[in-house]
């Protein structure tokens, strides 16, 4: 019987002998998943629905730690106190009188505030738009990594994968101008991937090779092969560079044909977007099957969400602070001054009138 087989059932167990004849056996019990279960779990979901992994991880990659999964934190809650702080529409009013002067403070802080709401919203779209960008990046790069992974660790992504590739083809059905600018991208992209992989194992190589003729040493002579070593070294790490420079222009083409803008197309992107951030995440988390030559983007991306979580927090805070007035107050002012506006007028026409009279 083979050893799928033997796990068939759910429940598998395990004897543990000790090296002494006359000790006890140990028996422990392992919840084990038969194929079909492992099948289920892999199935594509939905495609409007979330690939993010479930409280029991699936969905997860392999050698991710599923209790810490780097999320990005949810939304900060508002200070009330310090929006009405920076509102600064006032105290509520007591007295019949004062009720037309806060009502003209409220007008007077709404048009500034507002102006600064515009500022910020503005501010929160652009940085939510290059962190949007930055992750679609990272999900392409992130295909052509794991179509070289093996069958285990490729595994877990299989249905995230097939959802990308859903939507890309929704997204050029929706907009066919973009159909061959994204399969000539996507080729240039995938190319360019394998060069900088390939150049990053060699740029290891050429440092061990450093390292073994004394480079670590910064009292070792320089020998002949510890020369050569360094040359090899600067050499292959210029090549990178170089690849990488080539990689960043790639990506900047790549935000030119996604500025084309229409309803639908903004619709699809989104989703595109969506399930290209679920990808991106479980690259950033996954180090065991993306290494180094993500950390880059890895650290891109957390300055994106940082300054992007610092402008949504703000935009939140001035739209908090621009509902912070007391409405009813600033209506009752309103009345008040319209109704002494009126009085004002008809006195005079009362005036004008008895004046004719005389």
């Amino acid at each position: 019987m083979g050893d799928d087989d033997d796990l068939a059932g759910g429940a598998g167990k395990i004897r543990m002998l000790d090296a002494d004849p006359n000790e006890k056996e140990l028996e422990l019990e392992l919840d084990v998943k038969t194929k079909d279960e492992v099948r289920a779990s892999l199935k594509p979901g939905p495609v409007g629905g979330s690939m993010r992994p479930d409280a029991r991880g699936v969905g997860a990659a392999l050698g991710v730690d599923r209790a810490m999964l780097s999320r990005p934190p949810p939304p900060a809650n508002v200070d009330n106190v310090e929006a009405k702080m920076l509102a600064n529409f006032g105290p509520v009013p007591t007295a019949l009188w004062e009720f037309p002067g806060y009502s003209r403070r409220v007008k007077s802080r709404l048009a500034e505030l507002n102006a600064a709401i515009a500022t910020r919203d503005g501010r929160a779209q652009k940085a939510k738009k290059e962190l949007d960008d930055a992750s679609v990046s990272l999900a392409r790069r992130g295909i052509t990594a794991c179509n070289m992974l093996s069958r285990q660790a490729r595994a877990p992504y299989i249905a995230t994968l097939e959802q990308i590739a859903k939507r890309e083809s929704h997204l050029r059905d929706v907009d066919q101008a973009l159909a061959a600018q994204m399969k000539e991208h996507q080729q240039k992209v995938e190319a360019l991937e394998k060069r900088i992989q390939e150049q990053h194992v060699e740029l290891q190589s050429a440092r061990r090779e450093e390292r073994a003729a004394g480079g670590d040493d910064p009292n070792a002579k320089a020998t002949p092969a510890l020369t050569a070593a360094r040359k090899k070294v600067q050499e292959n790490e210029s090549k990178l560079q170089i690849l990488r420079q080539e990689r960043s222009a790639l990506e900047q083409q790549a935000k030119e044909w996604r500025s084309v803008s229409s309803p639908a197309v903004d619709e699809a992107r989104k989703e595109y977007a969506s399930i290209c951030a679920d990808l991106a995440q479980f690259i950033i988390d996954d180090r065991a099957n993306f290494g180094a030559e993500f950390d880059d983007a890895r650290a891109r991306i957390a300055k994106m969400r940082e300054t992007f979580a610092t402008a949504d927090k703000e935009l939140t805070l001035y739209k908090a602070a621009a509902s912070s007035y007391d409405a009813a107050a600033a209506a009752k002012g309103r009345s008040i001054m319209l109704g002494a506006i009126v009085a004002a007028v008809l006195f005079v026409v009362l005036i004008g009138a008895i004046l004719a009279l005389r």
